[in-house]
């Protein structure tokens, strides 16, 4: 038996954009930010080019690669980020199909953030699947609306 599993990821699937995609981001934005001033709305068209600025760095951004590790304790990402199993209820590998890269979900015991998502490879899902399977249940995870949003708009 493993007593733990160590594997480098990145810390999420980065996605390319085009110009097209900054460019309808833009419009999207100052249309917002126009109706917000119509509405004589100043505080939300603060947040529309606070928000835009944002969304226009993030989409430029790369993912770190990080050291992951699964111990009898939990799970460390990095090297400041743990989550101990007695915290977490359940875990789901969600496989997508034609992809290197699946994802580990863990189910955490708070309201915020419910779910941590970690990049794992296809061909280690049944190492991933015999070692959790001692410390948590597996459950069903069905993608969110906020899934989708981040799939459809590249993050």
């Amino acid at each position: 038996m493993d007593k733990e599993i160590i594997w480098t990821a990145p810390e999420f699937e980065f996605s390319p954009k085009s110009v097209g995609w900054y460019w309808l981001s833009i419009i999207v934005a100052a249309l917002t930010f126009l109706f917000a001033l119509w509405q004589k709305n100043i505080l939300f068209a603060l947040f529309v080019i606070i928000a835009e600025f944002m969304i226009l760095h993030w989409a430029r951004q790369h993912p770190r690669h990080l050291q992951f590790r699964l111990t009898p304790k939990g799970l460390f990402i990095g090297e400041h980020n743990f989550h101990a199993f007695e915290h977490l209820m359940g875990f789901h590998i969600l496989e997508i199909e034609g992809e290197e890269r699946n994802e580990l979900i863990l189910r955490n015991d708070t309201k915020i953030n419910p779910y941590i998502k970690v990049l794992i490879f296809r061909k280690d899902i049944p190492t991933f699947k015999q070692f959790l399977s001692r410390y948590l249940k597996e459950i069903e995870y069905t993608p969110t609306l906020s899934d989708g949003l981040s799939k459809f708009l590249g993050f």
